[in-house]
């Protein structure tokens, strides 16, 4: 955000350029919390579209740009008009034949969609992105790398759904390309992702023995891909948090420790470090040792107001002071 704002005097200029950053910066400040000035960015794009002369080529994205960044700021009417615009332009172009630039249009629309917690929307958009992809590269594809992305996609629109049965088809499918031609594929992250999403969903709904399986699949694709030893961390927790669902406390205790001290050692105001320690809190919590909770939850709490001042992390680690602090 902070190189973002080192390049504002480009936003002096009145082109499809200036037009495109703007909206980039404003999504910066929206991340931040700054709504005011993120809406203030967005107009500013509004109004340049209106007195600059951009190309024809250039135009659906340009409606794209601003469409999208009119729903993040909670303006769908407005935002899904230009997004309608640029949809029309595309198929004049291609005189109304399927393109991979249509499906990529779709796709970014859907990663909109899912942002602004429209998840419908977002779904809509993953399919005919994957429609399309299907459409254009043929049947007995199912392993193109594009394909992958959006079922990918489709899975995590599912996910926020609460149709977990859906969302664990696509990630399997997933799975099963990777499988059918480990001979062929390398190694990939979607591959490492969608084992780290199946193990999340198979712990909510109580299959700890089939998480842990898929924790640790994920755990061996990360490392043949060199992740980083703080991301490998970070898979390793759901296997303290499957240790904690099985009332194994020290396990999981144990594992989260091991966690924690490498999240800071590599960056102590990342959000796995406070993750780690809001876990360790509720182990502590868990065993009655309130003491040691109220200690790593102020911690965690004192990282947050600096880091996500508005965050709904910030909002469950009052949440869990609260707790602590009635049994204190």
């Amino acid at each position: 955000y902070e190189k973002a704002a080192n390049f504002r005097f480009r936003i002096t200029e009145k082109t499809a350029g200036s037009i495109e950053f703007k909206c980039k910066y404003s999504s910066c400040l929206r991340e931040t919390g700054d709504i005011t000035r993120a809406g203030k960015f967005v107009d500013e794009a509004l109004e340049d579209l209106e007195i600059i002369d951009v190309h024809p080529y250039s135009l659906s994205t340009t409606y794209q740009t601003i469409g999208s960044a009119l729903i993040e700021l909670g303006k769908p009417a407005q935002g899904e008009e230009l997004l309608t615009k640029a949809e029309k332009i595309e198929d004049e172009r291609s005189g109304g034949e399927a393109t991979m630039l249509q499906a990529a249009n779709y796709n970014s629309r859907g990663a909109t969609y899912l942002a602004a917690g429209q998840y419908e929307k977002a779904l809509e958009c993953y399919q005919k992105c994957l429609d399309i992809r299907i459409k254009i590269c043929g049947a007995g594809t199912e392993e193109d790398s594009l394909l992958i992305v959006a079922k990918y996609n489709i899975a995590l629109a599912y996910n926020q759904l609460g149709r977990r049965e859906e969302a664990l088809k696509y990630h399997f499918e997933i799975l099963e390309n990777f499988e059918k031609n480990r001979q062929n594929t390398e190694r990939s992250s979607y591959e490492a992702d969608s084992h780290c999403q199946i193990a999340q969903l198979y712990i909510d709904i109580g299959k700890t023995g089939e998480a842990a399986e898929h924790v640790l699949k994920e755990i061996e694709v990360k490392k043949a891909l060199n992740y980083s030893e703080m991301a490998i961390a970070d898979a390793r927790m759901k296997l303290g948090q499957i240790a904690m669902s099985q009332a194994e406390i020290a396990k999981g205790e144990q594992i989260y420790l091991e966690c924690k001290a490498i999240f800071e050692k590599s960056n102590p105001q990342s959000n796995e470090y406070v993750s780690s320690l809001c876990a360790l809190g509720s182990c502590k919590y868990s065993q009655e040792d309130y003491v040691n909770a109220e200690k790593y939850w102020i911690e965690s709490l004192k990282i947050l107001e600096v880091t996500s001042p508005m965050s709904i992390d910030l909002a469950f680690a009052y949440t869990n002071m609260g707790h602590v602090y009635s049994k204190i």
